[in-house]
């Protein structure tokens, strides 16, 4: 798929762009686990995933929308999504992140077979380092998203409890919603950053960085600062 044939193309964070990144919006496969019973039927395996007849979903669209080509509005307590990646031995150098923008609503993401992570929350963006599920050739990503706004039991904004939008609620947001992608970093690199500003200059008047070393917080030196105004 063409840079301009992909749906949002733009890194998704712009205080933190990479020269060496992978956008993974796009045409994944989607399946509607009615029933929600496929980690029990192991639907992570990419055969048994398969199986099912896979739709296609255009990422990072939700598919109550009909911008993903589902617009499926309905009720549905989960969905899976699958897809692959093709990788050289260039990115793989350094740490691997898995990143997605945001997935609504309970999410658990497997890489080549093995589970990489899971992150709970629709409205957050999450990482995870997949650089030792990774390897050079094809690699399989799968998502599952679970998102049960009638439980009571979760967040769920204006998201409608009822089939239809009504008043000041609308139709349900399930599975991924923003941008996925793959940011490389070096063995070190910013992990959190902290920025005050300055009414008098309009600006960042000093600006904190945090380090990680190999996926470890460094403690020698938790914080790099500056300091300084605006030319």
């Amino acid at each position: 798929m063409e840079i301009y044939d992909i749906p949002r193309p733009e890194y998704p964070r712009p205080q933190f762009v990479r020269d060496k990144w992978m956008n993974l919006n796009g045409t994944w496969q989607f399946f509607m686990d009615m029933e929600n019973t496929g980690r029990e039927r192991k639907l992570f395996l990419t055969e048994r995933f398969l199986k099912e007849i896979p739709q296609e979903i255009l990422v990072p669209f939700c598919p109550e929308s009909r911008l993903s080509g589902i617009g499926y509005t309905d009720f549905f307590p989960a969905v899976w999504y699958r897809r692959t990646v093709e990788l050289g031995e260039d990115c793989l150098s350094g740490r691997t992140l898995l990143h997605f923008g945001a997935v609504n609503f309970h999410a658990v993401v497997w890489v080549n077979g093995q589970q990489a992570g899971e992150h709970s929350g629709g409205y957050a963006s999450f990482s995870l380092d997949v650089t030792k599920l990774l390897h050079p050739g094809e690699n399989e990503l799968i998502v599952y998203a679970e998102n049960n706004v009638r439980s009571r039991m979760q967040p769920c904004g204006k998201q409608a409890l009822s089939r239809e939008s009504q008043g000041t609620s609308y139709t349900r947001t399930t599975g991924i919603w923003q941008t996925v992608s793959v940011p490389q970093r070096l063995r070190r690199w910013c992990r959190t950053s902290r920025c005050w500003y300055s009414w008098r200059f309009g600006a960042a008047a000093e600006s904190r960085h945090r380090y990680s070393w190999m996926g470890k917080p460094s403690a020698k030196a938790p914080y790099r600062s500056w300091a300084g105004r605006p030319s």
